[in-house]
């Protein structure tokens, strides 16, 4: 894993940048707000209880929240998971501060990069940085029925749990 330059938000605030040699996480800028538009889907919406079609001004205000956060140094840590071959956006990871020593993960993958392993890697990536920069022991997962889990495999269906691993 190697941890790259800094990436600049909203142009005054540096956040990490993090790559495994696969994927790069970066934070969204405002002008990725196409690209994450485009990536959306009825899975996505479906799976994290969107009332409705997300607009670009739903988008660039999600961003724009993001980057409020890295500012601020918020609870929140959301970065874009892109692939360096070819260098295109394939989904997202966030990580939410909860307790002094845990925090919750949440990722989605784009239709057509899915079931290849990003998401998997970009979690390895925001884990570590959640150990080594937020002090985090321990994750929380938390998944909707019929949702697969990173480590499970395609087969086993899910119900609704909340599952906590050591970081």
């Amino acid at each position: 894993m190697s941890w790259g330059d800094t990436d600049v938000v909203d142009d005054q605030t540096r956040a990490p940048s993090m790559t495994d040699g696969v994927v790069m996480l970066r934070p969204l800028a405002t002008n990725d707000a196409p690209a994450w538009l485009a990536g959306e889907d009825e899975e996505q919406r479906r799976w994290f209880e969107a009332p409705r079609p997300s607009q670009l001004h739903d988008v660039r205000r999600f961003i724009a929240e993001c980057q409020t956060s890295w500012r601020m140094m918020g609870s929140l840590r959301h970065w874009g998971i892109w692939s360096l071959e070819p260098d295109v956006l394939v989904g997202g990871v966030e990580l939410r501060s909860l307790e002094s020593d845990e925090v919750n993960l949440s990722y989605l993958v784009c239709p057509g990069q899915r079931r290849r392993g990003f998401a998997l890697r970009a979690a390895q990536l925001a884990l570590e940085y959640a150990r080594t920069s937020l002090s985090a022991q321990s994750v929380v997962i938390k998944m909707l029925a019929g949702k697969r889990s990173l480590a499970q495999p395609r087969s086993r269906p899910w119900g609704s749990l909340r599952r906590r691993c050591t970081v």
